[in-house]
Formats: C-alpha cells, structure tokens, sequence
C-alpha cells in the first residue's frame, strides 16, 4: 500500500462529529427526529473512549519507538520526558482554545463582573489552566471537552512508568486486568457513571474512564502486533476487510440506536479492542481507501472543531436562547467555524513570536561549575 494509512485520522473526524451531535443536546425538543430514533448521549461517550483508546496505542507505539534509546534503570525520567513530549506537543492548541473560552465564559457572565468576581474566577480557573480537573478539583469548565486531554496525560503517568519497568507484566498482565477491572467497575455503577463528572470515588469517574480507554489501547497494541507478523493474501485481506466494517458497524448500532443503554455501551466498547487493531494495522482493504496525501489535513481539523466547539454552544445558549434544534445546531456550527478561524489566527501570530522574542525570552544559558572538574 503506498502512502500513510489515515484511517485513524478519518475515524477521529467522524467521531468529533458524533461529539459535536452530542453537545447539541441541550437544543433538542422532545420529539426532535435525533432523539426518538437515536441516543444521543452515546454519541459523546462511545465516542470519547475511543479517543482515550486511540491514545493508549499511541503511547504503546511511542514507548516501542523509543524503547531501545532509553534504558530501563531511568522509567521515572523517562516517564516524565514522554508525558512532557505529550504536554508540549498539545499545549499551544489547548491554551489557544483555553482563552477563547475564558473570553466567551466571562462575556456570558457580563451581569455578574465585578472586581470580586473576576479575583474569585481568577482561581477556579486554576484547575483547568494547570489541566488539574481530572484530578478530583471541578470549580469551573469554561471548555468541558478538555477534561479528556487531563485525564488522558494524568493516567498515562503511572501507566507509562509502570511499562518502562517491566513491558511484558504490563503488556500481558496489567493491561488486560486494568482494562477488564476498569469497564466491570463501571458496568456495576449508575449507568450515568460514564458521564466526565463526578468525584464520589477515590479516583474521580473522568479518571475511571481515562485508564478504561488506555488499557482498551494498550490491549489493541498487543492484538496489533500479532495481526502484522504476516502476510495475508488477497482473500485474507478481504475477510479481513470484511470483519473489520461488521465490527464498526455493530458497534455503532448497539451504541446508538434509540434502545441502547449505559449497560450496553459498556459491553460494546470490548469490540473497540479489534476494531483498532485492524484499522491501526492497515491489512484491510480499508486502508487503501484513506492513505491519500489529501487526508494530511484531518487531524489539525478534527483538533480544532474539538477545542473550540464547546464556546460556540456557549455562544448560542447565552446570546440565541429558543431557537428550534435545526437553527440552533446552525448558528452553533457558524459560531464554530468563526472561533476555529480566531484560533488558528491566534496560533499563527504565536507561532511567529515563538521563534523570535519569546524564543530569547525563554532560553536560557546554563551556569558554568566552578568546581574543576576531574582529570
């Protein structure tokens, strides 16, 4: 097959909107179309534990990347390095899309701002600013969908450590009991468990959900690794092919038809384990379909419809309240595409700072030891 396979990128895209549906809730009437035929709060759980998935395999690819550089006697550091690596390569988008909010929340609050106001807000967005929110601290979301970004770098510190020490009790015994332990746990919940909040548990429910897609990753990696050892012929492919559109597609209908359930979703995200590893291998016929070059833009899009959605609801419910679902859903999509092209402005000016001023601002020499060194 010639080219990347951008199958995952695609999967993402399609997801996101499934997401977007999802955060359109609030605006549905009770006999809205979406709402009688479908569960339209699936669309947003199903949806962000495949996310939390796709990341557990990307960590597992990334440690086997760089397994051979790092010695296993320095896993803190490494772990420290590789959740850093992480931070940093989705910091700038974050923060972008973090001021937006900020800005869109406080022009929401415009009959509230007072000088004690805005000195108490000025905390509650501490969480949130240093991605703590995750860890059990819930004052205020102005971006809501960005607890998956907390949750996913605060689980994958031990994980990611636990696998420097010892890959193969991770890989073969931590990861498919943490995954089984993670999903059984919430199956026995409320079945509004799955929902991001919640603080009842030690570990916060947004936490619970981050390790349960992680491991679901990191069990897809091993399956992954086994799936390319060989060579397939055209009529493997093809059966392949074929298994993995009837798992998609299976699990879509029993996440999202109007007779699932909380119960059913947990059961339909074991199906999420071969789906990735088929998609992620790239032996299906599938894959041909989505290694155009033309498909590099979908992950920056998927990226920024994900940050900045959430404001453009805001925007609606604040400033459009009573609109039908159809107008609604409209003006949240135009008030979208408006923010996404704020925030790539945004991005592009920062970007042109970085690597002039800020890049002198932030570098820094370090001081020569005073003490001779040993011959």
């Amino acid at each position: 097959m010639a080219g990347r396979n951008y199958a995952i990128d695609v999967l993402k895209l399609g997801l996101m909107g499934l997401i977007f549906i999802y955060h359109t809730y609030d605006f549905m009437e009770d006999n809205t179309w979406l709402r009688e035929r479908f569960f339209p709060n699936g669309l947003g759980w199903i949806s962000v534990h495949i996310f939390f998935a796709i990341s557990g395999f990307l960590m597992m690819k990334s440690y086997f990347r760089d397994a051979e550089k790092t010695p296993p006697e320095t896993s803190g550091r490494n772990t420290a390095r590789f959740v850093f690596r992480k931070f940093t390569g989705i910091a700038p988008q974050y923060y972008t899309a973090l001021v937006i909010s900020w800005a869109v929340y406080i022009a929401s609050m415009r009959e509230q701002l007072s000088l004690g106001f805005l000195s108490s807000l000025s905390y509650n967005l501490l969480p949130e600013a240093l991605l703590l929110n995750r860890g059990g601290m819930d004052p205020v979301f102005t971006n809501l969908p960005t607890w998956y970004i907390q949750a996913m770098l605060l689980c994958m510190i031990p994980m990611y450590y636990l696998l420097s020490r010892n890959r193969d009790l991770f890989m073969y015994v931590i990861t498919p009991l943490g995954g089984l332990f993670a999903l059984a746990f919430m199956f026995n919940q409320d079945p509004m468990f799955i929902g991001n909040g919640g603080t009842e548990h030690i570990i916060p429910n947004g936490m619970i959900r981050g390790f349960a897609g992680l491991f679901s990753g990191c069990i897809a990696f091993v399956l992954y690794r086994q799936i390319t050892k060989y060579r397939y012929t055209r009529l493997q492919k093809t059966l392949l092919t074929v298994l993995e559109a009837v798992i998609y597609i299976w699990m879509l209908m029993g996440c999202f038809t109007a007779h699932s359930d909380g119960k059913g979703h947990f059961l339909a995200m074991l199906l999420i384990v071969p789906a990735l590893a088929l998609t992620f291998s790239g032996e299906s016929w599938l894959a041909v379909l989505f290694s155009s070059p033309k498909l590099k833009f979908v992950s920056s899009l998927t990226t920024t419809i994900y940050f900045n959605h959430w404001s453009a609801r805001r925007i609606v419910m604040t400033w459009f309240p009573g609109m039908s679902y159809r107008r609604s859903v409209a003006y949240m999509a135009a008030f979208t595409v408006v923010l996404c092209i704020v925030y790539w402005l945004i991005l592009t000016v920062c970007r042109k700072l970085a690597g002039g001023c800020l890049k002198k601002l932030f570098t820094f020499t370090p001081k020569m030891s005073s003490k001779k060194l040993p011959e």
